[in-house]
């Protein structure tokens, strides 16, 4: 008895932490053009990458942010690339922000 109480235990918390990640972000394949916030779109006071999407006339600014997309800063700063992003979309402070899992530009 004691050792399903404490797998039952285990599988809510699991599915507690589960749930609260996807409801955190949704996973998301981004394609559109790369550029530097503070460089290239004057919207920020430090570099961070930018992905701008337009889909029906509209463009829509999906800051970039984790590990992956710092490291992938260089192609970016001080130019406008075709890019395509993977990654977990939630919004943050009136942002959409991704957190990134792939980067890379469009040949």
């Amino acid at each position: 008895m004691k050792k399903i109480i404490s797998f039952l235990s285990v599988f809510a918390f699991a599915s507690v932490m589960a749930l609260t990640a996807h409801a955190a972000g949704k996973e998301v394949k981004l394609s559109g053009e790369g550029q530097c916030a503070k460089c290239s779109l004057g919207i920020a006071d430090k570099c961070q990458n930018v992905l701008v999407v337009e889909k029906d006339g509209k463009k829509t600014n999906y800051f970039l942010v984790g590990d992956k997309s710092k490291s992938f800063h260089k192609n970016l700063c001080q130019g406008v690339h075709k890019t395509k992003v993977e990654g977990s979309c939630a919004e943050k402070d009136g942002k959409l922000e991704v957190d990134v899992t792939a980067i890379e530009l469009v040949k």
